[in-house]
């Protein structure tokens, strides 16, 4: 599954507002995504992702019912 995650956030009184297109693997919980950097070597981030408020499960319910998606799917969500 890819994912757009957004984060925003505040750091030395500048607003951060950044996105990152990247893979979410809904067995594992893991979004992964490339870090562009220019001068040094790509990186490859993974973040164990913490969803209080069920959100995941219930878009992963939503389209599973509707459309057929499965777990194994790649499914692109934009912002």
């Amino acid at each position: 599954m890819m994912l757009v995650m957004s984060v925003i956030g505040t750091a030395a009184k500048k607003t951060l507002n950044k996105s990152f297109e990247g893979q979410y693997v809904r067995s594992t919980n893991t979004f992964t995504y490339v870090k562009d950097n220019l001068v040094f070597p790509n990186k490859t981030i993974n973040y164990t992702v913490k969803d209080d408020s069920g959100l995941l499960d219930q878009i992963y319910n939503f389209i599973g019912q509707k459309y057929g998606v499965t777990d194994t799917d790649v499914v692109v969500f934009r912002h």
